[in-house]
């Protein structure tokens, strides 16, 4: 059984390809190598860390000085 560090590994080294091959294979419920469940789990996590960047770039970054980078309900 993969650790979450050796999870986090393998998921942050896929590129686009990879990532579809991965979520093809969530799909036909075959990932050899994945814990059951633990594919989509970190394709998600992947998926939310890469929007919350993109996120931050666009409204901090690129020209929104008055953004908060933290969402309004939540301290």
């Amino acid at each position: 059984m993969a650790t979450s560090e050796q999870y986090e590994s393998i998921i942050a080294s896929l590129q686009w390809d990879g990532l579809r091959a991965l979520w093809d294979n969530i799909e036909k419920r075959n990932t050899p190598g994945w814990e059951q469940g633990k594919a989509f789990e970190y394709l998600v996590i992947r998926a939310i860390c890469k929007l919350l960047t993109l996120k931050y770039r666009v409204c901090v970054e690129n020209g929104f000085p008055d953004y908060d980078i933290r969402e309004r309900d939540i301290p």
